[in-house]
């Protein structure tokens, strides 16, 4: 089960602000985040995850993603039809615990994420999520994601 905090930047964007394996660590990273961002944070769970996770952000939000999940939702996108440089959304890789050096800022940038175009699905289509993952994730990346499988 993960447990985490996201927040909204102030063109109402989400962001993920932190994330930990349990509630003990995400009550006391909250308490080190400065009152004034702390009003703006919400915290949940996802019962249906753990480490590592996808984390993907498109028009709908903040999802998380199991990698049958994903591969689904890129399924799903490659039955749009747009321009070679959309974004049809933003894919992040969690391999663990974490928060950005600022407690209550947004810090997503950081996680290993591409921004998934048309190129993305090809790839997928052409070689399913292996070659994706081959394309953006790093060597410890995937052999995390291969231990758990």
């Amino acid at each position: 089960m993960l447990h985490f905090c996201t927040g909204r930047s102030p063109f109402g964007r989400p962001f993920l602000a932190a994330m930990f394996d349990a509630a003990e660590p995400l009550g006391a990273w909250m308490g080190t985040v400065p009152d004034e961002l702390r009003a703006g944070l919400e915290t949940r769970t996802a019962p249906d995850h753990g480490f590592p996770v996808f984390l993907l952000e498109a028009t709908d939000g903040l999802t998380w993603a199991s990698e049958a999940e994903l591969s689904a939702r890129l399924s799903s996108w490659s039955l749009e039809t747009h321009d070679a440089e959309w974004v049809y959304g933003n894919l992040y890789f969690v391999a663990g615990p974490w928060f950005p050096r600022l407690p209550g800022t947004d810090a997503m940038g950081l996680l290993p994420h591409i921004h998934v175009e048309a190129g993305h699905l090809e790839c997928f289509l052409g070689g399913g999520l292996e070659a994706l993952h081959r394309r953006w994730l790093g060597d410890e990346e995937r052999r995390l994601l291969d231990a758990t499988r």
